[in-house]
């Protein structure tokens, strides 16, 4: 795995270590950075749990040394960040959102830019003859 891409991994956990525990923790307390109201906590605490999970696994693939124990973790960050960037930039441009919906729409976008770069580019320097496979057997 490239040096890169271990770090991207570090850096997602530590970003997602923060945001998770903040929702988990204190939702009201982001609703106020956010200048976000109404606020619920039960939802907010549920995608804290979910964004720690994604802490987790960005933990577990730093940690990893060969390109097969990262894969799917990077298949799931790709289509995690990706979707999450066009999610908020749809809320951006249709719904009246909060000016700090910003943040995390340039965090996703920034970490969608690197997650897909490293999808693209690892299998080769990995030495693999196929591109990423989505999760699913090669039909070779």
């Amino acid at each position: 795995m490239s040096r890169g891409l271990k770090y991207t991994f570090f850096t997602h956990m530590l970003v997602a270590l923060a945001f998770g525990l903040l929702f988990l923790i204190s939702p009201d307390l982001y609703a106020r950075i956010a200048n976000y109201a109404p606020t619920d906590p039960i939802i907010t605490r549920g995608m804290g749990v979910a964004v720690l999970g994604l802490a987790f696994s960005s933990w577990l693939a730093f940690r990893a040394a060969q390109w097969e124990e990262v894969r799917i973790v990077l298949e799931m960050e790709v289509f995690y960040t990706v979707l999450m960037t066009a999610t908020l930039t749809l809320i951006m441009v249709f719904t009246p959102a909060p000016l700090f919906t910003v943040v995390p729409l340039a965090v996703h976008l920034l970490f969608a830019i690197a997650f897909v770069y490293y999808f693209i580019t690892a299998p080769h320097a990995a030495g693999q003859q196929q591109g990423p496979t989505l999760g699913m057997p090669s039909p070779r």
